[in-house]
């Protein structure tokens, strides 16, 4: 008899001790996932901008413009500021092509083209606010150009070009520390 009870004593402890409720399901994250990205619309022949907060999706401001896409995005504050590229006329030769733009808040914000040099395109990749100012990375037919935005005031940056660079080079991404 005692055999029997120093078996059955183990596993009536662990059957007393076992919790019968399942754990309770991943808290819901504190912050937000944000994606840019464009939506085909095939009957006219368009691809709309816009970015999603989890599974929801925002159209970005875009006007009658037929493509535009956004990039690069960041926060500043409550803002949500896009970096990206639109089809429009250029300045000078009005021949339509990208041009560099930014959405602050969902609202289109074109970006000053008038001082740079270039024939085929102009885009916005990536954004970052630094030391109250607003960092713009893109290109200029492939060449890396900046644009600093304090307030409404843009200012063009040009990077330096190196002398062991013999192709074209895109900017793409930007941190700044």
């Amino acid at each position: 008899m005692k055999k029997i009870t120093v078996l059955w004593l183990p596993l009536l402890l662990l059957a007393a001790c076992r919790d019968n409720n399942p754990p309770p399901p991943p808290a819901t994250p504190d912050y937000d996932v944000i994606s840019t990205g464009v939506l085909t619309d095939l009957a006219e022949l368009s691809y709309k901008p816009g970015y999603w907060i989890g599974k929801d999706w925002h159209p970005l401001e875009a006007h009658n413009i037929r493509q535009a896409f956004p990039y690069g995005l960041t926060r500043q504050g409550q803002s949500l500021i896009i970096a990206g590229a639109y089809e429009g006329p250029h300045p000078q030769t009005g021949d339509n092509m990208l041009l560099p733009c930014i959405w602050r808040n969902g609202h289109l914000i074109k970006l000053p083209v008038n001082e740079l040099s270039f024939d085929n395109r102009c885009s916005a990749s990536d954004v970052v606010w630094h030391n109250n100012a607003l960092y713009i990375l893109g290109e200029a037919d492939l060449e890396p150009v900046i644009w600093k935005a304090e307030g409404e005031q843009y200012r063009i940056i040009p990077l330096p070009k190196s002398q062991d660079i013999t192709g074209r080079r895109r900017g793409s991404n930007l941190i700044i520390w």
